[in-house]
């Protein structure tokens, strides 16, 4: 007798839109879960990209692109906090999740997976009290988050540590952000442009708590030869032009389809990212599967997530960034150590866990 599939629904509201965070797991956790063992259902924005074996719904909602005024403006934010809208990612999801309650009320799911914080807990809690919430921390613990649901995925040890002083009676399991390593660690991609200049590689969104500053003020105490490049956008790009190290020549910026990443990689020879409350950062995993060396800030998750391959410094502290940055030029990564801890961070291994979590969990 044929085995049934566990009915799973996903809810992302922005799908296939943009390449960061939680739309980068999802994508790659619905191409890569079995689909002779689970019957997978995205319910999603009205953009979005096709995977073969899964079922999509799309349904309109407000993206927050058209609600950047909430976030400026300490009024507006006040104003849509008094109804419960924190954040214009949260009017998002709740407009998404609005526009599905018939869907909600006509479809049953042994497990749902909310992927657009609060509104996506609180909506799935009423209409599938039968069914298991799972909580998976790509924004941290979230003690609402963890209180709706029946077990949560933490990115990191250091998370699960939070979790259960938040929760202590909820279930808490350890699952970090998988990456395909097959496009990183080929040595055929990539050309350095200049082989006079040392490039150091910072792969972030152009916001402020990324805090690119702090690496331009490290930078600034180095050789000349030193520069940095910058791949992403954002809101701070006008502000870090100003900086004097953009002023001297020192700074580029990209903005490049994630696809063109691993190249990017390549003609780097170290990565660095300040951001200090970071809740994962998964360009470290790809920096070092492309063979790069890490400087990132001394935190518990950075610990984690670094481990061997690279340095962890007081990113505020820009004497000890910039010796840190001049400590790992020319480093060589050992290719046993990084394959030793990378290996955890292997999709093929993270997919498993998942799909142990989802079978068990019933």
């Amino acid at each position: 007798m044929k085995e049934k599939k566990i009915k799973v629904l996903l809810i992302v509201p922005r799908f296939g839109t943009v390449n960061r965070g939680v739309e980068s797991f999802a994508k790659e956790f619905v191409s890569r879960l079995d689909k002779n063992q689970f019957d997978l259902t995205v319910l999603s924005g009205n953009h979005h990209e096709i995977v073969e074996h899964v079922s999509f719904v799309k349904k309109k909602c407000i993206f927050r692109e058209k609600l950047k005024f909430i976030d400026r403006f300490y009024l507006a934010e006040w104003f849509f906090r008094i109804f419960g809208f924190g954040s214009s990612s949260e009017i998002e999801s709740f407009t998404l999740c609005l526009n599905s309650i018939r869907f909600f009320w006509e479809k049953d799911f042994d497990i749902v997976i909310p992927l657009g914080g609060s509104w996506t807990y609180r909506f799935s809690n009423f209409f599938y009290t039968k069914a298991k919430i799972i909580s998976i921390g790509q924004a941290g613990p979230v003690l609402s988050d963890i209180n709706m649901s029946d077990i949560f995925i933490a990115l990191t040890p250091y998370d699960k540590e939070i979790a259960k002083k938040l929760n202590p009676e909820k279930t808490v399991r350890v699952i970090p952000n998988g990456v395909d390593f097959k496009k990183f660690n080929s040595s055929s991609i990539g050309i350095k442009l200049n082989n006079s200049q040392v490039v150091i590689l910072c792969a972030a969104a152009l916001v402020p708590e990324k805090r690119h500053d702090l690496l331009f003020n490290a930078v600034l105490n180095l050789p000349e030869n030193v520069v940095v490049l910058c791949v992403g956008s954002g809101p701070n790009y006008e502000f870090l032009k100003s900086h004097p190290l953009y002023l001297k020549g020192r700074v580029s910026f990209r903005n490049v389809e994630y696809e063109k990443m691993p190249a990017i990689y390549k003609c780097a020879d170290i990565f660095s990212l300040a951001s200090p409350d970071e809740t994962f950062g998964i360009v470290f995993i790809e920096a070092v599967a492309s063979g790069l060396p890490v400087v990132a800030n001394q935190a518990e998750r950075q610990k984690f997530v670094v481990g061997p391959c690279g340095l962890l410094c007081d990113v505020y502290d820009e004497n000890l960034y910039s010796l840190a940055l001049r400590k790992v030029m020319g480093m060589k990564l050992s290719k046993r150590v990084k394959d030793r801890h990378l290996k955890t961070f292997d999709w093929n291994h993270v997919i498993k866990e998942y799909e142990l979590i989802l079978k068990t969990i019933l």
